[in-house]
């Protein structure tokens, strides 16, 4: 269970090295401060989310091998595109961090 609450997410930024920065500030956090996460992990929680949202919908031709829609593909346009959304990057951290402690420092 989560010990904070993310109060504002000013920024967030994705980018083509499949990293995720973004500024935010808790409850409680100084009025002129921020946190400032930069993660190298959010892709692969996307990738893993994009795979569990299409999970059945995979075609498989009679000898196995992966036929694919391009909308069913995840890849770094996909993610810049879906996953930017404040609301996800917010479950991502509620996850990924759950404890105040494991979240940077206020700048």
């Amino acid at each position: 269970m989560k010990d904070y609450i993310i109060d504002e997410i000013y920024e967030i930024e994705l980018t083509g090295e499949k990293t995720l920065l973004v500024r935010f500030k808790l409850i409680g956090d100084n009025e002129e401060s921020y946190r400032e996460l930069f993660d190298n992990d959010y892709y692969i929680w996307c990738e893993e989310d994009f795979n569990n949202m299409i999970g059945d919908s995979f075609q498989y031709d009679v000898d196995d091998d992966y036929l694919y829609n391009s909308e069913d593909y995840f890849d770094i346009e996909e993610w810049i595109q879906s996953y930017s959304d404040s609301e996800i990057v917010m479950d991502y951290i509620y996850e990924t961090y759950p404890l105040l402690s494991y979240l940077p420092d206020t700048k």
